[in-house]
């Protein structure tokens, strides 16, 4: 019996020193979100000025490839972005199913 009673306060002893590790790994994942969706903003910004200067001199070809280029950012820029509000609602929203309605 008091085994059980040293592994259960163990336990919760455990479980109440990692949650506000669990909580900072979560902010730390909306961070890294938002600093990746800064850069590929920033990117998508980079391939405009490219795709426009190629046009400029006539290089249809480039030009074909920096559009495919920033249709390939934009699909990634767009998932982060939905992770990141994901995120967001899930972090400040946790117990509240107010946005469930919005997810199809």
């Amino acid at each position: 019996m008091k085994r059980i009673a040293i592994r259960t306060a163990a336990g919760l002893l455990g479980v109440l020193l990692i949650a506000p590790c669990a909580s900072a790994q979560s902010w730390g994942h909306i961070e890294s979100d938002r600093a990746a969706v800064a850069v590929g903003r920033k990117g998508i910004r980079h391939d405009r000025y490219e795709l426009r200067r190629d046009l400029r001199h006539g290089d249809y070809r480039a030009a074909a490839r920096e559009q495919a280029e920033m249709n390939r950012r934009r699909a990634r820029l767009r998932a982060r972005e939905e992770d990141l509000n994901g995120d967001v609602a899930s972090r400040y929203y946790r117990d509240n199913d107010y946005y469930a309605w919005r997810r199809y």
